[in-house]
């Protein structure tokens, strides 16, 4: 009987310490590879599709160590995204995974205690890590779902290059 317990006892230790482990491990190795994208970006974005203005802010990209916890065989939400200083006045938050290395893709909700304001956006990383372009979707003041374009980057150069970037590979769809 006490050879039963030590038995058990001991497999639920090179359990438990096998898991601990694996998760730092895997944290190293996201971390590693998602190293460029953490830190403080600039970004901006239109709130409105369809006409020239865009808001600025600054969103902070942290690593996010609650998924691999909670999810450990596929690392899911790797990403934290957080706003600040936004021009508008919107204050939102996002979770993202970062796809083949070239892609984030991800959901964001806002902050405001009595908005249901949530979406998703999609963005591709520039092959030198300068910039992210992409889009967003969600809802509109009006409580219609729209899209608009996204762009983030380290410095001011960064968002230009970004937005024109954006504007030469969007997809245009002619009006019905």
């Amino acid at each position: 009987m006490i050879e039963k317990i030590i038995e058990i006892s001991i497999t639920v230790a090179f359990t438990v310490a096998g898991t601990v482990v694996a998760s730092w491990l895997a944290e190293r190795g996201v971390r590693s590879r998602n190293r460029q994208l953490y830190g403080v970006w600039q970004s901006s974005w239109q709130p409105n599709p369809g006409d020239a203005s865009w808001v600025d802010e600054i969103v902070d990209i942290q690593f996010n160590r609650r998924s691999l916890w909670f999810n450990l065989a596929k690392y899911r939400q790797r990403l934290c995204l957080i706003n600040s200083q936004n021009t508008g006045g919107y204050l939102w938050k996002g979770y993202a995974d970062v796809i083949h290395g070239r892609y984030i893709i991800g959901v964001w909700h806002s902050l405001k205690r009595a908005s249901h304001s949530q979406g998703v956006f999609d963005f591709a990383i520039h092959p030198q890590g300068r910039y992210l372009y992409g889009y967003w979707l969600g809802p509109s003041d009006q409580d219609r779902t729209v899209a608009g374009a996204f762009v983030m980057g380290r410095t001011p150069d960064d968002i230009a290059a970004a937005k024109r970037h954006l504007w030469n590979c969007r997809i245009r769809v002619p009006h019905a």
